[in-house]
């Protein structure tokens, strides 16, 4: 599971997670934190806090504010990937390519999208 999904998963549950000088800080409904979910946190508080607190290069937003493509993880939107995530949280690299129409093979497909 990477840092963007476990942050995401509490999130989903109510947590807020914060970074305070070399401290995570938790906000939670209680019963929210299981003793699996502190177990992840703290094998990975630094990954957790560097997550939190990075900068993108490109705009200097957190990274953690940016889109993020469910499967891959990578950052969208301004400058990053022209097209953001699609319906299924995709980006345009991991959304599989459309079935050819009817009469046109991959490759004149691919040849269409590409021009």
């Amino acid at each position: 599971m990477t840092v963007a999904t476990l942050l995401a998963d509490l999130r989903a549950k109510g947590v807020s997670v914060a970074v305070d000088g070399a401290d995570l800080v938790c906000r939670a409904p209680k019963g929210a934190i299981t003793p699996a979910v502190r177990q992840a946190l703290t094998e990975r508080k630094a990954e957790v806090i560097t997550w939190l607190t990075s900068k993108c290069d490109f705009c200097g937003r957190y990274l953690h504010s940016h889109p993020r493509c469910s499967r891959c993880g990578v950052g969208v939107g301004r400058g990053h990937f022209s097209q953001g995530v699609d319906a299924a949280g995709l980006c345009e690299l991991c959304t599989p390519p459309e079935p050819p129409e009817e009469g046109q093979d991959a490759d004149e497909q691919a040849e269409a999208a590409s021009s």
